[in-house]
């Protein structure tokens, strides 16, 4: 099955104005799913009226992650073997993981053997490129040819969001879908 994209609109589309404008902004882009981060200061209406309107589908809304302190973010679970022991422990198809491979490489590295090993417990994926949390395609530490690829070759079914910070325009940034040989 091939890969599926969502826009995480917390990080893309900020040149459209607010959070409800970049559901539309996502949709004009070609996206049928998007991502959040809670969406503070926005009423649940607001933002359903907002997804509605674009008709995009919501595929994640983030909780609050931590808190933030010295301008870092402190998660309130930040390691990875930890959580697939809980979500082992729990054993409930309604717990899943949500891997970011921007935070798996920056906390584990060793990429190709994390995946294979928390695929099957994985619900959502999401992708930037370390170190600077741009998209895949710009320089950085990763080989988003081989991540995806290997994605795909494990078999996963689910959104990838695309949780970055466009070193350019959101729509120019998404360059890298082509360069790679996919579409959304």
């Amino acid at each position: 099955m091939p890969l599926r994209f969502a826009s995480n609109i917390s990080f893309m589309f900020k040149e459209s104005g607010d959070l409800t404008l970049r559901y539309a902004a996502a949709k004009r882009a070609g996206f049928a799913a998007v991502e959040s981060a809670f969406p503070v200061g926005y009423s649940v209406d607001q933002i359903k009226d907002a997804q509605e309107s674009a008709g995009v589908q919501q595929v994640l809304l983030n909780a609050h992650p931590g808190i933030t302190c010295c301008g870092y973010t402190v998660y309130f679970l930040n390691d990875f073997q930890y959580a697939l022991e809980v979500i082992k422990q729990v054993n409930s198809d309604h717990l899943r993981l949500q891997v970011d491979i921007f935070h798996l490489q920056n906390i584990c590295g060793n990429i190709s053997n994390n995946l294979k090993e928390l695929l099957p417990y994985t619900g959502h994926v999401q992708i930037a490129q370390p170190p600077h949390r741009h998209e895949p395609g710009v320089a950085g530490e990763l080989d988003f040819g081989y991540v995806l690829g290997l994605l795909e070759r494990l078999g996963y079914a689910g959104w990838v969001g695309c949780e970055y910070a466009p070193s350019t325009s959101s729509e120019r940034s998404l360059g890298w879908l082509a360069q790679l040989g996919y579409q959304l």
